[in-house]
């Protein structure tokens, strides 16, 4: 468990001392008058020739006034044809002002959409947290600074890591697994130490064909450790979140554990509003269930508002030591924490 080996490195490092306008013209109009006076003679020459003068002079009249119209008709017809042009071109700059306007003042539809956010096929998100943990109950307390990390790979599989490290001993824990439905898979655990860890390295395969726990180091089986919900030692934290996630409250995973399975049951106890450094969280308070004989206390508390990740861990030993992880820093599903103080 991530406990474990951080209690464990604290106290390596505590035996060493370390620490987003026109207008239409106005036609006049003239109306001629002829007024002839002949006075008609008894002589019929000289009346042929009154006649014939009074004859030419009306038609003399009537030319001319046949003229007048024509001219009169042809004005009208040359200021009809300008006003013509500039009516129609008045309306066809207005038309072409009308559907500017419109082209402008109308949105151009687009068949392209905006795609929406695509909805994750993983049952939990990556993430990156980091930690600090305190061991009190020597002389002095001691404090190691640990880091977990979630990525998804492209084959749909994904890898968990815990890393911790002192002055002078380190861990690494690595599991690789894949996800049915909202349960963890193991596929494979490692275990790495530095410095003056006396821990052996482990590498466990998991093999859902054969439904077998493999020690990667020398192809042995551990015959008889097989269950279909096995976790390894670090997979089931992350399974945690998601149970709680999915509304459950109380779980039981089948760990295997260095060279068999061991069963992690936990319940949940309630809800509370911690006071951390990276601020206020709602969180939900998860005890780990002991047997009778144990006398030591383990309190885990996640948080509501940021996929229920891990805030939090306490233990009490029967002994009065204490061992404590607390967050310092997070980036999960698009949110970030920070130390406010």
């Amino acid at each position: 468990m991530i406990y474990t080996r951080l209690l464990l490195l604290l106290t390596i490092s505590f035996s060493s001392l370390s620490c987003t306008t026109f207008a239409n013209p106005n036609i006049e109009e003239s109306n001629l008058e002829a007024t002839t006076s002949l006075k008609t003679d008894p002589i019929e020459a000289p009346a042929e020739e009154t006649t014939a003068e009074e004859t030419t002079a009306e038609e003399t009249v009537a030319v001319e006034a046949n003229l007048e119209e024509s001219a009169l008709e042809e004005n009208v017809i040359e200021e009809a044809l300008p006003l013509e042009a500039t009516i129609e071109q008045t309306t066809i700059e207005q038309t072409d002002s009308t559907e500017a306007t419109l082209k402008k003042s109308t949105p151009v539809k687009t068949a392209i959409k905006e795609p929406s956010p695509a909805k994750s096929k993983y049952p939990y998100p990556e993430f990156t947290a980091e930690y600090n943990a305190t061991w009190t109950g020597g002389w002095f307390p001691i404090n190691v600074d640990a880091k977990r990390s979630l990525s998804h790979q492209a084959d749909g599989t994904a890898t968990l890591t815990f890393e911790a490290d002192s002055a002078i001993a380190g861990l690494q824990e690595i599991s690789t697994f894949r996800y049915l439905n909202n349960t963890i898979q193991p596929l494979q655990y490692r275990y790495l130490r530095t410095g003056l860890f006396k821990e052996p390295d482990r590498n466990q395969v998991f093999d859902w064909q054969k439904k077998q726990i493999i020690n990667g180091n020398d192809q042995s089986i551990f015959s008889g450790h097989w269950n279909d919900l096995v976790q390894d030692n670090l997979s089931y934290n992350v399974q945690a979140s998601i149970d709680l996630q999915q509304g459950k409250t109380q779980f039981t995973y089948p760990v295997f554990d260095r060279n068999k399975i061991k069963n992690f049951s936990f319940q949940m106890v309630g809800f509370e509003v911690l006071n951390t450094q990276v601020g206020s969280l709602r969180t939900v308070k998860i005890e780990q269930i002991e047997k009778k004989k144990h006398k030591k206390k383990t309190y885990i508390w996640f948080a509501k508002d940021y996929d229920y990740l891990l805030v939090r861990l306490q233990q009490t030993q029967k002994d009065g030591q204490t061992y404590q992880i607390d967050l310092t820093a997070a980036d999960i599903n698009g949110k970030t924490l920070r130390k406010t103080r």
